[in-house]
């Protein structure tokens, strides 16, 4: 086993407490689980039974920066695995992105860090799969996954995103800020260079209401116009930003938020600026 005297008391406190079990803390520290559980023990640690996780500890702004990253994640492309009617079952978020946008990856592990909630991302092995048009080969390049500590928090959540039958579906009490819209942004959306740099949500994986009840709170929550159409296939939708004044506003506003590697998304957004000439260019 690995040197149990370097182990960190307040990093296995943190995630023990965010609902890593003693046997991966253990695992992950090539140290025993006896180990763990000493020092775990001596620090006034409860313990519980492996499996069955604890609330994460967290302040009042603490709580809000949670929610925001949570709803954008799964308003984009991270799902949370669990049963939430069964308390030993484990839920908790996991996310797969090429290693293109491991920078996203990795912005949103320190974000949940910071937040106590452990996580953890590894390498995932290039794949190749038939597609079903002409029977075609693809093969996906590397990606890694993301994935976070089990706790009450996520089993909630599985609770509203999840609510029948496994499909995920928008909470009724969604709300939005630039931090979620951020990342909803990195995870399904994308600019249009043909109509006025328009930024475009990809919502097709939802309901209709669902994407009725987001278009609704981007408006209202930050002032963003925006209209809802008709994707390509028959019965689903995206919503598209309503002209330049609208999309310029929401790439300001989720700016700060979105890491480097997404930051072509926005290459098609552009400002109109009027010229001494009274004619406009763009910037």
């Amino acid at each position: 086993m690995g040197n149990t005297v370097s182990l960190s008391i307040e990093s296995l406190v943190r995630s023990y407490r965010s609902g890593t079990s003693a046997y991966r803390l253990a695992k992950n520290n090539g140290c025993s689980v006896w180990s763990v559980i000493t020092r775990l023990r001596k620090a006034g640690v409860e313990m519980r039974p492996d499996g069955v996780p604890k609330s994460l500890i967290m302040t009042v702004d603490q709580g809000k920066t949670f929610d925001s990253l949570n709803t954008g994640l799964l308003l984009g492309d991270a799902s949370i695995n669990g049963n939430q009617t069964d308390r030993t079952e484990k839920c908790f978020l996991r996310m797969e992105q090429s290693d293109r946008r491991r920078g996203w990856l990795d912005q949103v592990q320190a974000t949940y860090v910071g937040l106590g909630v452990y996580v953890n991302v590894i390498p995932v092995k290039p794949k190749s799969k038939v597609a079903e048009i002409d029977g075609r080969r693809i093969t996906s390049g590397p990606s890694s996954l993301l994935y976070t500590g089990v706790s009450d928090e996520f089993r909630e959540l599985r609770r509203k995103w999840y609510p029948k039958d496994g499909m995920k579906r928008v909470p009724t009490d969604v709300k939005l800020d630039a931090l979620s819209v951020a990342m909803w942004l990195c995870g399904d959306g994308s600019s249009n260079g043909v109509a006025a740099g328009q930024i475009i949500f990809y919502t097709n994986g939802f309901l209709k209401k669902d994407v009725e009840l987001l278009s609704r709170n981007l408006e209202m929550d930050l002032g963003v116009e925006n209209n809802i159409r008709r994707h390509v296939r028959q019965n689903e939708w995206v919503i598209a930003t309503g002209g330049r004044d609208a999309t310029v506003l929401l790439r300001d506003l989720v700016f700060p938020y979105v890491p480097e590697c997404c930051l072509y998304k926005f290459k098609h957004v552009r400002r109109s600026i009027p010229s001494n000439g009274g004619q406009s260019r763009q910037a």
